[in-house]
């Protein structure tokens, strides 16, 4: 899994703790504040088919994460985040920030607002990004 992920030139430690967690957080909260949340959907559609196959792929490790490692789960999510806002928007970044405003609301982050605003650009997203095949899990 983690292989495939390399190869498509994402990076997740497979020594994830909550002290990289945390600063993972912190890292995509940085990348979100700079780029302005309500500017996110004005972002340019991903092309590179890397970076595509590469959130199909963190789609589905998401999935499987949740049930088997809560620190990949939530690094997962930061990379699909990461990799929507660095690399363009496609479908299933309505889900990255959908789980994103999730993961916000977790005890060691607790920041209700963001996850609210995340929230809903979530369901904004599923318009925009013709995400509608994903509307199931953003509604999760």
């Amino acid at each position: 899994c983690l292989s495939v992920l390399r190869t498509l030139g994402v990076e997740i430690s497979p020594n994830a703790n909550a002290e990289s967690l945390l600063t993972e957080a912190i890292s995509v909260k940085e990348i979100i504040r700079n780029s302005h949340i309500h500017n996110l959907l004005d972002l340019p559609k991903m092309e590179d088919f890397d970076k595509m196959a590469a959130m199909t792929f963190l789609n589905t490790a998401v999935l499987c994460s949740y049930e088997t490692n809560e620190f990949t789960f939530f690094f997962v999510i930061c990379r699909m985040v990461k990799l929507s806002v660095r690399h363009g928007l496609c479908s299933i970044s309505a889900v990255a920030f959908s789980l994103y405003g999730a993961l916000l609301t977790c005890p060691i982050l607790a920041d209700f607002e963001e996850a609210y605003k995340m929230g809903r650009l979530a369901l904004r997203a599923i318009d925009i990004l013709d995400a509608f095949m994903f509307k199931h899990q953003v509604f999760l």
